[in-house]
């Protein structure tokens, strides 16, 4: 049963089929937050987290896998997706890891980019649909937790 609350649920062993973010269609040229904050991921140590593209249309689409910083304003990207330019699927695995030091970014890590971080408390979606042509992009981001 899909969780689409902006709250992961007090730690459990796993918690299936969380809805980042409902499938939906988006112009080109359009970049944006995708999601509302979801928070309580500090409650697990690892994510498996699926881009799910139904439709694509001249276009190519990035998607940024987002954690809130410490200072409770800003947020940095910790994964970045495949660039997609045809309907599909990606999938990112992310672990809670030790020790790292980069450079923040905020929609512009690279694509099939994997950071190692802590998780943070919250993370939402970051998007960008390339071609001001005219194209579109119809998605969605799901994500199952582990603790």
């Amino acid at each position: 049963m899909p969780v689409n609350s902006n709250t992961l649920p007090a730690a459990q062993l796993f918690v299936h089929n969380v809805e980042m973010s409902a499938s939906s269609q988006k112009a080109a040229g359009l970049s944006d937050t995708q999601s509302s904050p979801l928070a309580g991921v500090h409650r697990y140590t690892s994510a498996s987290v699926m881009l799910e593209v139904t439709q694509m249309t001249a276009s190519t689409l990035n998607v940024w896998l987002q954690k809130r910083l410490p200072d409770d304003s800003n947020w940095i990207d910790i994964a970045s997706f495949d660039q997609l330019s045809a309907a599909g699927n990606r999938l990112v695995e992310i672990t809670a890891a030790g020790n790292a030091q980069h450079t923040p970014t905020d929609g512009s890590l690279a694509a099939g980019t994997v950071l190692t971080v802590n998780l943070g408390e919250e993370w939402a979606l970051s998007f960008s649909v390339g071609n001001a042509g005219g194209g579109t992009a119809n998605f969605a981001v799901w994500a199952d937790f582990f603790a």
